[in-house]
């Protein structure tokens, strides 16, 4: 089958679709990416120069005591919202992609969980229980996996969340979030709207102000209460809901808190890729969260400051073909000569603020620009390890306006909505949804 742009689409992309004709999100949602501002030159950098950035970007020894107080588990729900909301499954490294208006984004531009729901129960069947309001989770041997064929391949609404265990887990601590509020009285429309609120709210109330300063994201939120984010320098309503800007740069951010060495519970530690990918999870390897989120006051690891180093692990990755192993260098790549984004310099100026002072790897380059994922670490180390006015824009803006652009979001439809009335009291809201299901089901 075709789309109407004359692609060849995989009868798995028809399936994952959320937004169906009969959807009102078609009205308000693109299924495609853009831009923030528009295309820049993509020979300003030649990858011999971005593959030099990227080795002054290499962490050694790793920061094993990271100076942000933010619980490590942030990183991975950072993950888990970028998988729930962009996917490109057509674009190569270091090919330019010059239409970027005909690139279609396969999950929905949507902060609904389309990763764990997919199209529901009609149209995904094999996510769900039969004849019940809960969803399918674990195996014979786990039942704190996601479900799995006979292969071990994870039966999941994004693959992606299979990838390293920590994702893995956060999918099925979500799985098994919808089932607990089921087990509560709740039918199926009921728990997902719940679900999706509280993950809603954990998002604007947590995690935002936990990776952007507070200078840059007050002036967003409070725009975000009263309906309309500040658009002195971008029109937000007017924007793509997906912008590569966001995508392909701000939102890497997230790799620079990435640790290399983890406690994953009481009796399994080590390096980043010790826990495997892509396999099912035995049960002693289950994540205790409170190694992850603040449960207790105390055991929760932390994420390392966002800054432009980043731990040596991801030199060196384990499921990436040769030549692709580097994640510095393919976020420079994909960012500055597939996607041609302006530089970190001209962004600023588009935003109304003077550019920062030329970074000592860029200047000991020689380059008279710096890439935008680079200039946002950049930034974000002269700022105490959180983003800035360019990162934090980009970042708090484009998350902010996906809720204030749905009618089902939290925000338009119970802006009063507190998800402490069913879950466990706790410091955060996301460590409430941990210890709610902590267990749960087995």
């Amino acid at each position: 089958m075709r789309s109407k742009h004359g692609r060849h689409v995989p009868m798995w992309e028809l399936i994952e679709r959320t937004c169906r004709k009969d959807d009102p999100c078609n009205k308000n949602f693109s299924s495609f990416f853009g831009y923030l501002f528009e295309r820049g030159d993509d020979t300003q950098f030649s990858e011999d120069q971005l593959i030099a950035i990227a080795q002054g970007m290499i962490d050694r020894p790793a920061k094993d005591t990271p100076d942000l107080p933010t619980p490590i588990g942030f990183a991975i729900f950072g993950q888990f919202i970028d998988h729930d909301i962009t996917l490109d499954v057509i674009t190569k490294l270091g090919e330019a992609f010059n239409d970027v208006e005909q690139l279609e984004n396969i999950r929905t531009p949507r902060l609904e969980l389309d990763s764990i729901y997919l199209a529901g129960k009609e149209a995904s069947p094999f996510l769900y229980e039969k004849d019940s309001d809960k969803m399918i989770i674990g195996t014979s041997d786990n039942l704190l996996d996601v479900q799995r064929n006979r292969e071990g391949t994870a039966i999941i609404g994004d693959h992606r969340n299979d990838e390293n265990l920590f994702i893995s887990q956060m999918q099925s601590l979500f799985i098994r979030f919808h089932n607990w509020v089921v087990d509560r009285g709740h039918n199926f429309e009921e728990a997902q709207e719940f679900v999706r609120h509280t993950y809603q709210q954990i998002i604007v109330e947590e995690f935002l102000p936990e990776i952007i300063s507070d200078d840059v994201l007050g002036p967003l939120m409070e725009g975000f209460e009263n309906g309309k984010l500040p658009s002195e320098y971008i029109n937000w309503s007017k924007v793509a809901h997906m912008p590569v800007e966001f995508s392909a740069a701000a939102y890497r951010f997230g790799h620079s808190h990435v640790r290399q060495n983890y406690q994953v519970n009481d009796s399994l530690s080590g390096n980043l890729f010790d826990f495997g990918g892509f396999e099912a999870v035995p049960i002693g390897k289950n994540v205790d969260w409170k190694f992850f989120f603040d449960l207790d006051g105390k055991s929760f690891l932390k994420c390392r400051p966002i800054d432009t180093k980043l731990a040596s692990a991801l030199f060196d990755l384990p499921f990436a073909e040769v030549g692709l192993k580097n994640l510095a260098k393919r976020n420079l790549v994909r960012g500055q000569l597939t996607f041609g984004l302006l530089s970190g310099e001209e962004v600023a100026r588009r935003i109304g603020i003077k550019p920062l002072p030329k970074h000592h790897v860029i200047k000991k380059l020689g380059l008279k620009q710096t890439p935008l994922w680079f200039y946002i670490l950049a930034e974000a180390e002269r700022n105490g390890g959180k983003l800035g006015k360019v990162g934090g824009t980009i970042v708090g803006g484009t998350l902010l306006q996906l809720l204030l652009q749905d009618k089902n979001a939290y925000i338009n439809k119970n802006p009063d909505f507190n998800p402490f009335d069913l879950i466990p009291k706790t410091k955060s809201i996301i460590a409430g949804v941990a210890k709610a299901v902590t267990d749960y089901p087995a």
